[in-house]
């Protein structure tokens, strides 16, 4: 783990007499370290057409040292109602992706050959993780 250290001075005046005016220097470190991000992507996305029962699977993966839980899933910009999410074959709600592994997000929804989608998959941290693909004509 990374740290990084800032030194700040503080600079305190001190009046010794009407004409006199001292300035102390007083250094502080703050140091910061850094929180664990959220290291996912969205590696690929397939699409079965239909106009009612039409779904879009995107493969999730989480290259990252803390699990992620997903929270909403968008498809061009409109929340999906009805998605599920599959970790090991196995349906999950909550959504969570374990560190160093993957995920199947199934989104049931309206899919028309040859058009454009943008996925979204948002994380309950407000991380954003994206894809844009066409179904296949």
């Amino acid at each position: 783990m990374h740290t990084k250290t800032i030194a700040i001075i503080s600079i305190v005046a001190v009046v010794l007499s009407s004409a006199t005016l001292v300035l102390i220097l007083m250094p502080k470190t703050l140091t910061f370290i850094p929180m664990p991000t959220e290291q996912g992507q969205i590696t690929r996305v397939t699409f079965t057409v239909g106009s009612s029962n039409g779904t879009i699977s995107a493969i999730f993966n989480n290259m990252g040292t803390t699990k992620i839980t997903i929270s909403t899933v968008y498809v061009n910009n409109v929340q999906q109602p009805t998605w599920t999410c599959y970790v090991n074959g196995v349906a999950t709600n909550p959504a969570v992706v374990p560190s160093n592994s993957g995920a199947q997000f199934n989104i049931s929804t309206t899919v028309v050959a040859g058009s454009r989608y943008d996925i979204k998959l948002m994380s309950i941290k407000g991380d954003p993780f994206e894809y844009t693909g066409t179904a296949q004509s």
